[in-house]
């Protein structure tokens, strides 16, 4: 059989063909690596330890996508998939925001890192006595959060007193926390020459009238095993997720599961780890009662 010979413009024909479908299969290719995204990571420490500070709420803004997480035992907050775009990271604590900073993912697979600014050396020393209604409070932990994102912390004696020294200025929101005792905050302090050196911190004892109830549970992912390291937090019912949330009670969950004691009433409770999207539950605490609360979080990925 004679053998039909191939036309010049059909054999032109049949490369654009075959170069079309290369590209299809290429610009395939290149949006599932799009859908993929970048990995927003970072941590927060503390002066002088340099021990991570959980608990810190973590907000990624922008068009392509919006996300709240909380810092780990170890300070540490990872965000996957996040799409290619313009972002706002902001980090809080106690309704206080500590620090911003604009961040473009433009690559995908790429781990992007925004650390928490760190507090460096300085001159200056911060000190005074934390008491309450009946005397002083051994223990107390005193926090000091500067406006531009860095975080001292020291922890008061048997006598209640506390001294931070070395530190940098800067102004400042000075932070109490104690058992049994109400949060204190204590804003707009400067630090520096002729700035405050000595200042008593004064709380306020929870009511004993206050009668409690226990949340517990476990946290687990999609296939049914115990997540550590998970966030934990009670709102008041009628929350609105954001940095700014202050906790009725927060803890990261363990092998044993998370425990938390909680006045009665009714709350949102809040859970999230990194790597997993946030989820939120109604909780009714009876005083006394124990509420069961198990949550179960979905991979980021």
């Amino acid at each position: 059989m004679k053998k039909q010979a191939i036309k010049p413009e059909s054999a032109v024909r049949i490369l654009l063909i075959l170069l079309l479908a290369l590209t299809l299969v290429y610009s395939a290719g290149c949006k599932e690596s799009r859908d993929i995204g970048g990995s927003v990571t970072g941590r927060s420490v503390r002066i002088p330890s340099g021990e991570g500070v959980p608990f810190i709420r973590v907000l990624l803004n922008g068009p392509e996508d919006t996300r709240i997480h909380v810092t780990d035992s170890n300070g540490s907050y990872t965000m996957l998939n996040v799409p290619v775009g313009s972002y706002t990271l902001s980090f809080a604590w106690m309704g206080v925001l500590l620090y911003t900073q604009d961040l473009v993912v433009d690559q995908d697979e790429t781990p992007y890192v925004v650390n928490m600014p760190q507090v460096g050396p300085g001159l200056n020393v911060l000190s005074g006595e934390v008491s309450g209604n009946t005397g002083s409070i051994p223990g107390a932990e005193v926090w000091v959060l500067y406006d531009g994102g860095g975080i001292a912390h020291v922890q008061a004696d048997q006598n209640g007193e506390y001294i931070i020294s070395d530190i940098e200025d800067g102004q400042v929101t000075v932070i109490a926390r104690a058992p049994s005792h109400v949060d204190t905050t204590i804003p707009d302090i400067t630090l520096g020459f002729e700035g405050t050196r000595n200042l008593d911190i004064e709380m306020e004892i929870i009511s004993p009238s206050i009668e409690y109830g226990a949340v517990t549970g476990f946290v687990r992912n999609a296939e049914g095993e115990i997540l550590n390291d998970a966030y934990v937090g009670i709102f008041e019912n009628d929350v609105v997720p954001s940095i700014y949330m202050i906790a009725v009670g927060e803890a990261l969950s363990g092998p044993a599961g998370y425990y938390l004691d909680i006045p009665e009433g009714t709350y949102t409770m809040i859970c999230t780890r990194s790597g997993y999207q946030m989820e939120s539950e109604l909780v009714i605490v009876e005083a006394d009662g124990i509420a069961e609360i198990d949550m179960i979080l979905t991979s980021e990925d």
